[in-house]
């Protein structure tokens, strides 16, 4: 039985590729699936590029004004607006993707807040065992 072999991934060249051809980088780190799903679109969108290029100029103009696209494009922007706007906040992400805890900013700004609000003389507690964890 053969050992699998692990190939080390360098961080410079994946972004080099990423920004070249998207998705590129994706696949030399390893991650085929991934790659297929960031470059799928960039092919779809080159493609309905070139469509809508191929009609010219003004055609493009007059198809793009056009009341159904109009309201298809405030459709879409409707929808997105719902979906980012309501989103709950249980669906936040507590950590990075390295499994770091993100800083609760709001938690952060009051403890600031806290102390711009107390006087120039006032002691605050140090070391380890304070409540203050940033």
């Amino acid at each position: 039985m053969t050992k699998a072999t692990v190939r080390s991934v360098r961080p410079g060249l994946v972004a080099v590729f990423t920004a070249v051809i998207p998705g590129a980088g994706q696949w030399y780190g390893g991650r085929l699936r991934r790659a297929v799903l960031v470059f799928a679109p960039v092919v779809l969108l080159a493609a309905l590029a070139s469509a809508a290029w191929s009609l010219g100029p003004v055609r493009l103009f007059e198809l793009a004004v056009q009341p159904k696209v109009l309201w298809a494009l405030l459709i879409l922007d409707f929808c997105d607006i719902v979906t980012v706007g309501f989103i709950p906040p249980d669906y936040a992400p507590t950590e990075n993707h390295r499994n770091q805890p993100i800083p609760d900013l709001a938690a952060i700004r009051a403890k600031v807040q806290e102390i711009l609000d107390r006087g120039r003389d006032t002691v605050f507690e140090t070391g380890r065992d304070t409540g203050c964890r940033v």
